[in-house]
Formats: C-alpha cells, sequence, structure tokens
C-alpha cells in the first residue's frame, strides 16, 4: 500500500503556503505606493492596496486581484503590490501570470539585507507555482535562490524538500527535512515527510522514528499515527500497526477507516 500521494503532500504544502500568506502581508503593509494619484472611484494606490489585501483575508481572490491592477496601474513601480496580486493569481490558478509578479517583486525590492526576507518569500512563492506546473528543477531552482536571500527560510527549505521528493531525490529531501525541523523543531509536517522519504528509501524503523515524532509533538495530528502503522505494518509488527491505524481511525482520517475495514474484509 502507498504510504502516501502527491495530493496529500500538495494539501501539507497548500497548508503551509496558507500561514505564510499573512507574514507576506504584515511584511508588505510597511511599502507604500504613490498616494496623489486616484481611480475614478476616489481610491489611491495604497488604498487599493489595502482592498486587496482585505480581500485575501476573507478569500475573495478575484476581489483581491482586481484592487492589484487598480493599484499598480496607479503605481506601475509599487513592489508589494506586484507580490501579493502573484498571491492572488496563484490561488486563481494563474501560475504563470503569478511567476511573473513574484519576478517583477524581486526586481523591485531594494538589493539590501533588510529586504532579503521579502525576496526569499517571493522566490518561495514563485517556486510553488512551477511546481503547480510541474516544473520541479525550476522550482527547485527558485528555492535555492530563496535560501541564498535568506538562510533562514524554514519554507524554501521545505518546499524544496517536496520538489526533490517528486523528483524522487529522496536523500536530498531529508537533507532539507532535517534542515526545516533544525529551524522549527515543532513542524509535524516536516517529520512526516521525512519520514515518507525514509519509506521510499527502504528504512521503516528511520521512518517509524520520524513519525513517532510527529505524534509526540501533536497527538492529534492523524496522518501521522496513520503512516506509523503502515510503517509498523511494513516492519511485520502488525499489533502496533493496528493500534496506530486504529488511533488513524478514531481521530478521522478516511485513508485509516479504509485500510481497517479492507484488512478485516481480507480475514
Amino acid at each position: 500500500m502507498s504510504y502516501e500521494t502527491e495530493d496529500e503532500k500538495g494539501d501539507i504544502r497548500m497548508k503551509i503556503s496558507s500561514r505564510l500568506i499573512m507574514l507576506i502581508l504584515a511584511a508588505l503593509l510597511t511599502t507604500a505606493g504613490c498616494s496623489h494619484l486616484k481611480t475614478s472611484e476616489g481610491f489611491n494606490a495604497p488604498e487599493w492596496f489595502e482592498t486587496g489585501n482585505r480581500a485575501i483575508t476573507a478569500d475573495k481572490w478575484n476581489e483581491a486581484l482586481d484592487a492589484f491592477n487598480k493599484a499598480i496601474e496607479l503605481d506601475p513601480e509599487y513592489t508589494a503590490a506586484y507580490h501579493s496580486r502573484g498571491l492572488a493569481h496563484y490561488y486563481l490558478g494563474n501560475y504563470n501570470q503569478a511567476i511573473d509578479d513574484y519576478k517583477k517583486a524581486v526586481e523591485l525590492y531594494p538589493p539590501d539585507k533588510r529586504s532579503s526576507a521579502k525576496r526569499a518569500e517571493a522566490w518561495v512563492s514563485s517556486g510553488d507555482a512551477w511546481i503547480k506546473l510541474g516544473n520541479y528543477n525550476q522550482a527547485i531552482a527558485e528555492y535555492n535562490k530563496a535560501v541564498e536571500a535568506n538562510p533562514l527560510s524554514a519554507s524554501a527549505f521545505y518546499n524544496r524538500g517536496l520538489a526533490y521528493y517528486y523528483l524522487d531525490n529522496f536523500n536530498q529531501a531529508i537533507a532539507d527535512y532535517s534542515e526545516v525541523i533544525r529551524l522549527t523543531p515543532a513542524d509535524v509536517h516536516a517529520y512526516v515527510d521525512r519520514g515518507d522519504a525514509w519509506v521510499k528509501l527502504g528504512k521503516p524503523d528511520q521512518a517509524i522514528s520520524d513519525y513517532s515524532k510527529a505524534v509526540e509533538v501533536n497527538p492529534e495530528f492523524a496522518l501521522a499515527w496513520y503512516k506509523r502503522g503502515l510503517a509498523y505494518n511494513a516492519s511485520g509488527n502488525n499489533n502496533q500497526a493496528d493500534t496506530d491505524c486504529k488511533k488513524a481511525a478514531m481521530l478521522g482520517l478516511k485513508e485509516a477507516q479504509d485500510y481497517l475495514k479492507k484488512k478485516k474484509a481480507a480475514r
């Protein structure tokens, strides 16, 4: 039985990206565009930018896109508006347009240390868009730039690990997940994904160790219980496998519930 699907990992990555939205927006709010020009609605560029950010927090991505378009129309050098418009394009599935906006944002950010974290986040977001387009090598190239700009960017290491995983480069994926864990020791997703990479390398004991750490950090993380159960099953510990899968099922994980039903039917 498969230990994971790409969709599962995509969901994990999307959760990580969603958490980044608030971090990015908080950083971008310090950037102001031209305030003397206004649209027919009476809004200037910063006001349209704020309107777009409010739309993002309400998951109104088309409204956000329209607002950022107007901010950029009034101020073509509005760095933060390009960055945020990239997010809107990304969540609307316009990945090529998102990449273009992230590239423009990177070009406009000052080439100083103070702006390095913002540039890194733009590169990470660009890499995410390349992953959606199925170009994992290009995604890695973007994440490399993010790591160079900000060596403390856990999201850059995490998402680069995903890209390496998709390319079956499991050792490099493990190295990146390990760096995420060093930077953010409570990141349960990094433990689970590193466990998945150990499974791919045929090392269930190392996988079990990582899944165990994930449930230690978050006992309610059903996916970690389930995957540890599968790893125990692969190593021949059927009793512990059943216990873990039952725990995952009790926490509401459908895959675990289906697994137990199939196992019961096979008896």
